[in-house]
């Protein structure tokens, strides 16, 4: 089918010389129309002669057609015509009541007319169409950023609310705080501690099972909100090149974050490679580990796990507990991860070196089907 459609088109291509271009239409419809206004009846008066009859404007017309221009055909694809009945034909021509005695002439004309007047009407709707075509294109390239723009608008907004609130709260307790250092001063200085609902606000988690799992999936649900940031921040939020680097910025005299950023374009299908790294990090058992090393895998659920690792290095003991959390989304598939500080069923972290680290990883198919960023 393919073959022959190729050699039909070919075939019609070569007969292009009879083709009529669409200036040169035009330019025999308005010549039609000057012999027609010309030798019509209604253009002269009731009392005088005809110059012409019917019979002879139309024989001139045609003899004014044919020598000048060529019969031609157009190979265009069949799914691209509409066969729509012509509006011309259906519309009531209103002939005047003096004059005009070629009935047949004047209906011509006014079809030619209202032709014409459908034509520049199908031009403008085309503009309008084209015109709105580019500007949606235009609006949902900047759509991607304006909705990243609100919403880190309303995440700094709510801040601002909370810190006005605690301020107006520091204000109104200003009498209880300055009784309560009064009495801090006199006696041994104990450490506050918060409440165990609240304790996975410091990356903590308590004993008590149920506040435990609810620690560990409000600790990655947080981590997740902060991605957004996170991205435009480093320069890579929408960003269609590859991008790596690392950087080291300095928190105060002591302290040292290191950030580590990697952005590549991968032709795979982004949910396929999604699942493949969570199969991998969701493991039991990491056949990587390293010897005088300690692993436990504890699964909250099929997309939720907590690692506790721990190494001793130079008499030294290494820790890092991890959470890591897998988020299948619709157009993206993202993996959080979070180090627990503290853990009240592991209270030998404090005596070596804790872990604090923290990353994203994000695949979407905004590169295309059958592509991925990570």
């Amino acid at each position: 089918m393919a073959s022959e459609g190729v050699d039909g088109c070919a075939f019609l291509g070569d007969l292009q010389f009879l083709l009529a271009t669409e200036d040169q239409l035009n330019e025999d419809l308005s010549l039609l129309c000057d012999l027609l206004s010309e030798n019509s009846p209604s253009d002269q008066t009731t009392g005088g002669s005809r110059s012409m009859s019917t019979s002879d404007a139309m024989e001139n017309a045609t003899a004014a057609l044919l020598p000048t221009k060529k019969i031609a055909l157009t190979c265009i694809p069949i799914h691209h015509v509409s066969f729509a009945p012509s509006a011309a034909g259906h519309v009531a021509i209103e002939y005047p009541a003096t004059g005009a005695r070629n009935r047949f002439q004047y209906r011509q004309r006014q079809e030619i007319r209202l032709l014409r007047q459908q034509v520049d009407a199908l031009k403008k709707t085309l503009a309008a169409t084209m015109a709105y075509h580019h500007a949606s294109n235009a609006l949902q390239r900047r759509s991607v950023w304006k909705q990243a723009a609100d919403q880190e608008r309303l995440a700094c907004k709510r801040a601002i609310a909370e810190n006005t609130q605690l301020q107006h709260a520091i204000r109104e307790q200003a009498t209880f705080i300055d009784r309560m250092q009064k009495v801090i001063v006199k006696k041994p200085r104990i450490a506050a501690i918060a409440t165990e609902a609240e304790a996975w606000k410091s990356c903590k988690l308590v004993a008590h099972r149920p506040l435990r799992i609810a620690a560990i999936h409000a600790i990655a649900d947080r981590q997740l909100s902060r991605m957004q940031s996170a991205l435009i921040q480093a320069g890579v939020f929408n960003e269609l090149n590859d991008k790596f680097f690392a950087r080291a910025q300095p928190v105060n005299d002591n302290q040292l974050v290191m950030t580590f950023v990697s952005h590549v374009r991968i032709p795979a299908p982004y949910r396929t490679v999604a699942a493949s790294c969570w199969q991998a990090l969701a493991e039991a058992q990491d056949p990587s580990l390293p010897d005088g090393a300690s692993e436990e895998c504890e699964m909250v659920d099929p997309n939720t796990v907590y690692r506790r690792f721990t190494q001793v290095v130079d008499s030294i003991p290494a820790h890092s507990n991890v959470i890591r959390k897998y988020y299948p989304d619709g157009h993206q598939d993202v993996i959080v991860w979070r180090n627990v500080l503290e853990d009240a069923l592991a209270p030998h972290l404090s005596l070596g070196a804790i872990d604090n680290e923290w990353g994203w990883y994000c695949a979407d198919s905004t590169a295309g089907w059958n592509h991925m960023r990570l």
